[in-house]
């Protein structure tokens, strides 16, 4: 048989494949994992990020390893298999996306050290911000490779990898750090509750500075901290030297 407008033979069989590849393919047993293993990581860093609300314990060095690690990870998976996984989402629903990954790794490291201030932000947001742009510097070769569409997803990307550097980098400065800690006696100058429970603290010790943006001699301490201590009263703030050079300080009532 031939088309009349081609002169073509009609092949039915041809006719057949395409047809059956234009229906929907059923997911197959890795991708439904894959996809439940990237919601569990998204609902794990937001069940986090609440529960850190409150406090929770200093994490261990394997759990820092890990979200230090992961997002390189993705970033090799997605440039080794740029036809079968995506970065963050792929718009045309055939390859994994590492969504989960991103998300984890940038709000757990939040509440980590829950309880920990730096003297000063500054160095933590220029080292981190460098870390974040190679980071994303690297998300974008791989996204590049792997032909994905949305620009708007890059600025998601770039926000996520901005506070993955920061708050990795604040992490290892605090978890990382055995130096001796030296205790100074300050006041009190302001107490708040919202959101957490914090203290507005007067300099102390050779840390003179005045309060700014990037110096803010702000502690998030515990309720049991907050509710012993008294505004125009004096906290002993426990202060060391950082892992990365960054100084950092605890505060609790002085015995």
């Amino acid at each position: 048989m031939e088309y009349p407008e081609t002169g073509g033979e009609f092949d039915a069989h041809r006719l057949m494949q395409i047809h059956l590849q234009l229906q929907p393919q059923p997911l197959s047993t890795a991708y439904k994992f894959a996809m439940g293993a990237n919601f569990v990581l998204l609902a794990a860093g937001f069940v986090l990020l609440i529960v850190g609300q409150e406090g929770f314990l200093n994490p261990p060095l394997w759990m820092m390893l890990v979200e230090a690690g992961a997002p390189w990870v993705a970033v090799a998976v997605a440039l080794r298999f740029p036809k079968r996984c995506a970065v963050l989402v792929d718009l045309a629903g055939t390859r994994i996306p590492l969504f989960g990954i991103w998300f984890f790794v940038a709000l757990v490291p939040v509440n980590a050290f829950r309880y920990a201030s730096l003297v000063r932000l500054l160095p933590d947001l220029e080292l981190g911000s460098v870390v974040g742009a190679v980071l994303f510097a690297a998300v974008a070769i791989a996204r590049r490779r792997a032909k994905e569409r949305g620009p708007g997803l890059s600025v998601i990307l770039l926000l996520l990898s901005l506070l993955y550097g920061c708050a990795n980098l604040s992490q290892a400065n605090c978890g990382l750090d055995d130096s001796p800690s030296t205790v100074y006696r300050t006041v009190v100058s302001k107490k708040s509750s919202y959101r957490a429970y914090s203290l507005d603290l007067e300099p102390w010790g050779a840390n003179r500075a005045l309060k700014s943006v990037t110096t803010r001699y702000k502690a998030i301490v515990p309720r049991e901290t907050y509710y012993a201590v008294q505004e125009g009263g004096t906290v002993c703030v426990e202060q060391r030297e950082g892992a990365l050079g960054m100084a950092w300080y605890t505060a609790r009532p002085c015995l």
